[in-house]
């Protein structure tokens, strides 16, 4: 049930994370692009919550 529940989660911040991203705030607030938000959500759940 624990896992289920961190793999929802995983999903859910993964969806958010590929959300389209106002290219003002990835230059000059230094947000991620959506494929580099991407890659660090998979890599927490990967070496995180697996």
């Amino acid at each position: 049930m624990l896992q289920l529940a961190k793999q929802r989660a995983a999903a859910a911040l993964r969806e958010e994370a590929a959300a389209p991203v106002n290219p003002v705030l990835v230059s000059e607030a230094g947000l991620p692009s959506p494929e580099v938000a991407v890659a660090l959500v998979d890599t927490l759940a990967r070496e995180l919550w697996a």
